[in-house]
């Protein structure tokens, strides 16, 4: 389970991380939406969890997979992107 309440503090690097990852995701995909939150096993961790309506949420992580890894990696920012298909309506 993601932990998803209140708006995360976010240090300004991580807040600029999580607005690149949005701006590229809306460019491809303009109806998504976005909710941020912490990692339950580890408060460190952001989710950017990314809500799309498409068939397959892997073609949602491929779009910024190089970029996810290169923020992790050479950046040191613990930042998943979550893809997420909608709720269906009741």
């Amino acid at each position: 389970m993601i932990a998803v309440g209140r708006k995360p503090k976010l240090a300004p690097r991580m807040r600029q991380a999580v607005s690149e990852l949005k701006r590229l995701l809306a460019k491809q995909y303009p109806e998504a939406t976005f909710r941020v939150g912490r990692s339950p096993e580890d408060a460190a961790i952001v989710h950017l969890i990314t809500v799309v309506d498409v068939p397959d949420t892997t073609q949602v992580v491929d779009l910024v997979l190089d970029r996810v890894l290169q923020l992790q990696v050479e950046e040191k920012l613990p930042i998943h992107v979550i893809p997420m298909r909608p709720s269906p309506s009741t």
